[in-house]
């Protein structure tokens, strides 16, 4: 039996249509919170999230790294849910602008899991379908009643493999009931958010379409990422070592050059971890 601390997200625009109810394990540092929350909220992870408190904001390394900003700002990395109090914003896209209020409950969740691994963040109920890349300004017109529930919301020739669960056709679908029982989040898909907002050598699918200078990138990250490394120690019971690898670091690139440039990475993920599943 696990104990997880529980949050209510309440979207600003309309918290009575948007709005969550996460449970959280233990105290993670707020890169891991922020993608826990993005994925309740269906989002896509194409823009930066950050947290406010009433005197401090907490924003990605990256900014403080490269840009001078006032005393009252610190790195996500330094930081942890018990450094936010009990009541904080959450908030997605610096343009788009998506702002949640954030209060933690009082009384714990408890989750028993009959698995090996305890998911870090689970969505417990919640209204609304999410986060609606790139139509925030639209989204807030529909929830004032300035745009028929009807009007199509063009977000599918962006990335055309999205999956239909992270795509909304009309508002009117908005407000279908969501099943929540799949809303438990991992600590592989939960990393491979978080390593996109360091500074650091990451796998960056636009960059990377070189295969040797691929085949580098895959061998550092090959006993760091959890699917990469389980599907090593399952070939190498077959394979010897370099062969092993040598099938990974294919199958990784051939399927990244599949997608074109631009492509969503979460997308990518899911298709790279789908055909190392498949690797004999």
């Amino acid at each position: 039996m696990m104990e997880y601390t529980r949050i209510k997200l309440l979207s600003r625009d309309d918290p009575k249509r948007l709005n969550r109810i996460v449970a959280v394990k233990g105290d993670p540092d707020l890169y891991t919170l922020g993608a826990i929350f993005g994925f309740s909220l269906n989002c896509w992870f194409d823009s930066v999230y950050f947290f406010e408190t009433q005197k401090i904001t907490y924003l990605p390394d990256l900014f403080l790294n490269r840009y001078i900003f006032s005393e009252n700002q610190y790195k996500m990395s330094e930081k942890k849910l018990s450094d936010l109090g009990f009541v904080f914003t959450f908030q997605y896209d610096m343009t788009d602008e998506w702002i949640f209020d954030c209060r933690i409950l009082l009384n714990k969740y408890e989750y028993e899991s009959k698995e090996s691994e305890y998911p870090l963040g689970i969505v417990l109920d919640g209204k609304g379908f999410g986060i609606i890349e790139n139509n925030h300004s639209t989204f807030n017109q529909f929830v004032n009643g300035k745009i028929k529930p009807d009007t199509m919301i063009q977000t599918r020739h962006s990335y055309p493999t999205l999956p239909d669960y992270l795509v909304l056709k009309s508002f009117k679908d908005f407000n279908h009931s969501l099943d929540f029982s799949n809303y438990k989040f991992y600590k592989d898909e939960i990393q491979f958010i978080t390593d996109q907002y360091f500074e650091d050598p990451r796998i960056n699918y636009d960059i990377i379409r070189d295969e040797e200078y691929y085949n580098n990138i895959v061998a550092s990250k090959i006993f760091t990422n959890k699917f990469m490394c389980d599907t090593f120690t399952r070939l190498n019971k077959k394979y010897d070592v370099r062969e092993s690898f040598q099938k990974i670091a294919k199958c990784t690139y051939d399927t990244v050059k599949q997608f074109r440039i631009g492509e969503n990475r979460y997308i990518i993920y899911l298709e790279v971890k789908k055909q190392l599943n498949l690797l004999d």
